[in-house]
């Protein structure tokens, strides 16, 4: 391997351009083997910096950064103030914005990955560094961009086709032209929003530096309220652009899991205010089939929420609204959207399980308590149903799940809820005899596996079908 690097690090800016990425895209699959040997890396970076400013290169030269500090950020450190400045010069750049763009975020990704590793003092300096931009640029592209406002109720089916007015914002990067600027790109709220996201997506856990104990506090709390701050800013100018909500909505998300429980005072804004206020209405009347991303990063929120700030969270109203949005959704045949909803339904009856397990009671137990017990009817007809006549296997053994969790939550009604269940099958003309019927209820409410569940709903199914 030495000589490959050796042969690799002889190629300069004048060697054939195919040649040169195919190089540096090796040197990214390498990051595994640069792992057990960081002092192979001396040699390599300097030869990788060389391409960073090429347009031609720039992409190749930030996942390479960005996947050698996945796994070496240690050796790393030393190039951060390098790495800020390559940010700043790709932003430069007036050709192929949408790539350069990518390559940026795999730069801010590598900053923040060596960021999490720094001490506490240092890392608040640097991350302020790292989020300022994306603050300020975030608050003046949508102070620069027309509002735009939600459709009436009456047509909540067709949001997604009615907030056109303003189709450069509601797109992601994909809907920039190949032959724009960078700085045509961003001039739109959309590329400061996922910018964001990318501050954050698998680098800050609660496992890391910001899962640091109340008396010390994370080095990111200084920026997040301020990033919070912006993004609500852009959902409320942009109500009726429901791709900007479900894009901001995510970056919360990925703010309120690096932060951990340190999130809880800035979970009140993005509640009122992003949930209640605008996914709600854009969901309601059908609306969560047109648009599964929003559902999905929408519970993946709510799931945040019941594990960082439990008891704020379900002595809130939002919860039960949550919830009842939830159980309405889980027939939504979309794998991603029903995997997120399934997890926030059985986060909850976990935390219930658990909270009964320790003979712990608070107020959110209570009120969690309650709104399980008034929707477990609905929960387990529904779950029966999806169970029975979903189009994907996965969605079919997690509503075995939820069937059986919905079971150990209250095992002395269980049965008759699922007999409750059975009877609102469409079994005219009949499919299923009576005694079929009646052997499903009696074996699934005695099941205390998955997988037994499922092999009950599998086999009744197959009546059904």
């Amino acid at each position: 391997m030495p000589e490959v690097l050796q042969l690799i690090c002889s190629l300069s800016p004048v060697s054939p351009p195919a040649l040169i990425a195919t190089s540096l895209n090796l040197i990214s699959d390498l990051n595994d083997w640069f792992e057990l040997h960081m002092n192979l890396l001396g040699p390599v970076v300097p030869w990788i910096l060389q391409f960073a400013t090429d347009p031609r290169f720039a992409y190749h030269v930030a996942v390479c950064f960005d996947r050698i500090t996945a796994k070496c950020a240690g050796p790393m450190m030393q190039l951060l103030p390098q790495l800020f400045s390559l940010i700043s010069v790709l932003e430069q750049t007036t050709t192929n914005g949408i790539k350069v763009e990518e390559a940026i975020c795999s730069l801010t990704r590598a900053v923040s990955t060596i960021i999490s590793k720094l001490p506490a003092e240092e890392a608040v300096v640097a991350m302020q560094q790292l989020c300022e931009p994306i603050i300020r640029n975030l608050n003046r592209s949508t102070d620069a961009t027309e509002a735009t406002h939600p459709p009436s109720s009456s047509n909540n089916n067709n949001s997604s086709a009615s907030s056109g007015a303003n189709k450069e914002n509601e797109g992601g990067l994909f809907k920039g032209k190949s032959y724009e600027s960078w700085a045509s790109l961003a001039t739109r709220p959309i590329l400061w929003i996922d910018r964001c996201a990318f501050v954050f997506k698998d680098i800050w856990s609660p496992n890391g530096q910001s899962s640091s104990s109340p008396q010390q506090p994370s080095p990111l709390l200084p920026v997040a309220e301020q990033l919070i701050g912006a993004l609500l800013k852009s959902c409320r100018k942009f109500e009726g652009t429901p791709r900007v909500i479900e894009h901001s909505i995510r970056s919360c998300r990925l703010i309120f899991r690096a932060l951990g429980p340190q999130s809880r005072p800035l979970v009140g804004p993005v509640v009122e205010m992003t949930l209640s206020r605008h996914t709600f209405p854009l969901l309601e009347n059908g609306g969560a089939v047109n648009n599964p991303d929003t559902v999905d990063d929408l519970f993946r929120l709510a799931q945040r929420f019941t594990m960082r700030a439990t008891t704020i969270f379900f002595t809130h109203t939002i919860s039960q609204m949550l919830f009842i949005h939830a159980i309405s959704n889980l027939r939504l045949d979309h794998p991603d959207a029903s995997k997120s909803i399934t997890k926030f339904i059985l986060e909850i009856l976990a935390q219930l399980a658990a909270a009964k397990k320790t003979n712990y009671s608070d107020d959110g137990v209570t009120r969690a308590q309650l709104i399980v017990d008034n929707q477990a009817q609905h929960i387990t007809a529904t779950a029966l149903w999806m169970a029975l006549f979903s189009h994907s296997g996965q969605i079919r053994r997690d509503m075995a799940d939820v069937i059986l969790q919905i079971g150990k939550h209250d095992q002395e009604k269980f049965k008759e809820r699922i007999a409750v269940a059975v009877h609102s099958l469409p079994n005219d003309p009949m499919k299923a005899t009576a005694q079929q019927l009646t052997d499903f209820v009696n074996n699934v409410a005695r099941e205390k596996e998955r997988h037994a569940v499922f092999n009950h709903t599998r086999d009744l199914a197959k009546l059904f079908i």
